[in-house]
């Protein structure tokens, strides 16, 4: 299970997991800043959530907490993995209609695709 709590005493939320049924919390995030709406991917190995990190965006970590976070799309809301794991989709926080733009993003040896439509996910990230 992740979550989001302030159970840490720093007086903002970060990302917690914890093994189900029985098990001991950890934290995955510890910084100053509130993180928040965690989901995990499909294959557990991966978790996103939303951050107010440089402005706040959408972030992805290693579950096991290994290697740095790395923010995918600035803003977004509620983000959520898709069934099969190749997308991850968020909310941008504009009225839905049905206008759209993509725009390719280079990291590192990989390519990313991020793609906004205003209908029916703002926000979307290959």
């Amino acid at each position: 299970m992740a979550y989001a709590s302030d159970r840490g005493g720093a007086g903002s939320l970060a990302i917690w997991l914890r093994p189900f049924p029985s098990g001991e919390a950890t934290r995955l995030t510890a910084e100053s800043f509130n993180d928040s709406d965690p989901d995990f991917s499909p294959d557990d190995t991966r978790i996103v959530y939303r951050s107010e990190r440089d402005g706040g965006g959408v972030y992805i970590a290693a579950r096991s907490g290994t290697g740095a976070p790395r923010r995918l799309v600035a803003g977004g809301l509620r983000p959520r993995f898709s069934p099969d794991g190749k997308w991850i989709a968020c909310y941008d926080g504009t009225v839905p209609g049905i206008e759209s733009s993509s725009s390719p993003q280079r990291r590192g040896a990989e390519a990313d695709t991020v793609r906004f439509s205003r209908f029916p996910f703002p926000c979307l990230v290959a």
